[in-house]
């Protein structure tokens, strides 16, 4: 899929995609993300409660020890998806979407109003 103009940064580019798009559930990919091969066989089941809107997977790294900044950046990415995602879905708390990694049903995508281009954290902002 590639749209005619880059308006809207990424925020732009989802809202493009969600006109063009035509399941119930949209997976979302940054560029830089290998997802594994069984991601939507492992993803897909929890979308069966009818109460579940997204599904945010955990983040891997293949460059974990390539410098100390990869370390670091590893570090703290884990700890993030171990403590504050875990803590806020173990106390069914609203979950935070990382702008990548994650599954979407469509109509809850659409009942929060979509993709607004007029914002850098589009991860957010939905």
């Amino acid at each position: 899929l590639r749209r005619g103009e880059r308006t809207g940064f990424k925020a732009g580019a989802l809202h493009y995609g969600m006109a063009t798009a035509r399941g119930n559930f949209i997976a979302i990919f940054d560029a830089d993300f290998l997802p594994a091969k069984d991601f939507l066989q492992r993803s897909l089941p929890y979308f069966e409660d009818a109460g579940v809107g997204v599904v945010q997977s955990r983040w891997g790294h293949i460059n974990q020890e390539y410098s100390i900044l990869t370390r670091a950046a590893s570090v703290m990415l884990n700890m993030h998806f171990f403590l504050e995602q875990a803590g806020r879905y173990n106390s069914r708390a609203f979950i935070n979407f990382n702008g990548t990694a994650g599954i979407w049903r469509r109509s809850c995508m659409e009942d929060a109003g979509g993709w607004h281009t007029d914002t850098l954290t589009e991860d957010l902002d939905l």
